[in-house]
Parts: structure tokens; C-alpha cells; sequence
């Protein structure tokens, strides 16, 4: 799928029609589990701002394990995130559509909305050293989405509230 080829995104396209929304159904379980920890870790480092342990070797040896139970969260959705990046690339519009409505499925998903209320929650955590890279395969996953040009997906990114503006200039 890199740099786009679109024989192979032509069968990729035709497998994810057989199963309809099931594929995007699993990768929104995993942006919504994303919004969990992202929310869960933002509010344990509040914790452990507002309070204090009983030793600073308690502290240095609970956020060591926070961080890299986080990067290791963040490393897995970057890698869900560029997988979806690579279904749009080189501009396949079939794909593209899809992401944003499965027509005949009863669970349609709007993989460009979700992934902008993912991206959305990712900046409102703050962005760090650790979640820049998330935010910025956020946007590149955004971008692929809307090339080409797919008119839905440049829709949806401006009429979803906050839509895309909001996000790029917080």
C-alpha cells in the first residue's frame, strides 16, 4: 500500500465490502479505547501533581512506568493510524468514501469523524514530547483522507463540531 497501488487497494477495497463495517468497528473500539488512556493518563498526572508521595523514588518509579505504558499505547494507535493512512493513499477515492460511510452495512462507521474526536481529545490532553507524533500521524491519516480531492471527507472535516479549523489552530 505504500506510495499507493491501487491493484492491491482494489482487492483491499473489495475484501473490506465482504465484511462491511466489522473492520472499521474494530479500529473505532481501539481510537475510543485510545480516548480512555489518553484521558486516564492526563488525569493520573494531575494526580501525582496535586499530591505527594511518600518518597521521590515512589514518584520517579510510578510515572517511569506511566510513560511507558503510555508510549506503548500511543505506539500501537500510530500504527492502527497509518495503517488506515495507507488504505487513502495515492488519492483511491473508493477508499477514501468508504472510510466515511459503509453503505450497506448496518454499523456504518465515519472513520474520518472519529479519527478528528480522537485527534480532538489528543489535544485537549496537551501535546508532549509523546503525543506529538500521535497528533502528527492524527493529521497526516486526516490529510490522505481528503486528497485527492474526496469532497466528503473535506466536508465532514468542516461541518463536525469542533471541525478541523478548531483543531489545527489550538
Amino acid at each position: 500500500l505504500e506510495r499507493g497501488n491501487p491493484l492491491a487497494q482494489d482487492a483491499l477495497q473489495k475484501c473490506l465490502k465482504a465484511g462491511e463495517g466489522e473492520f472499521l468497528c474494530k479500529i473505532v473500539e481501539h481510537l475510543h479505547m485510545g480516548v480512555k488512556v489518553m484521558r486516564d493518563l492526563k488525569r493520573e498526572e494531575q494526580f501525582l501533581a496535586d499530591n505527594t508521595l511518600d518518597s521521590h523514588r515512589d514518584v520517579t518509579v510510578y510515572l517511569s512506568a506511566l510513560h511507558q505504558s503510555r508510549e506503548q499505547k500511543i505506539a500501537s494507535l500510530s500504527s492502527v493510524l497509518r495503517l488506515i493512512q495507507l488504505f487513502c493513499e495515492g488519492h483511491h477515492l473508493g477508499l477514501q468514501e468508504w472510510g466515511n460511510e459503509q453503505p450497506s452495512s448496518g454499523n456504518s462507521v465515519n472513520m474520518v469523524g472519529e479519527i478528528l474526536k480522537f485527534l480532538h481529545e489528543v489535544l485537549l490532553t496537551g501535546v508532549s514530547q509523546s503525543t506529538a507524533a500521535l497528533a502528527i500521524q492524527l493529521f497526516a491519516t486526516l490529510t490522505e483522507f481528503c486528497q485527492g480531492p474526496c469532497p466528503r471527507s473535506q466536508s465532514t472535516l468542516m461541518e463536525m463540531s469542533p471541525n478541523a479549523c478548531h483543531e489545527v489552530n489550538v
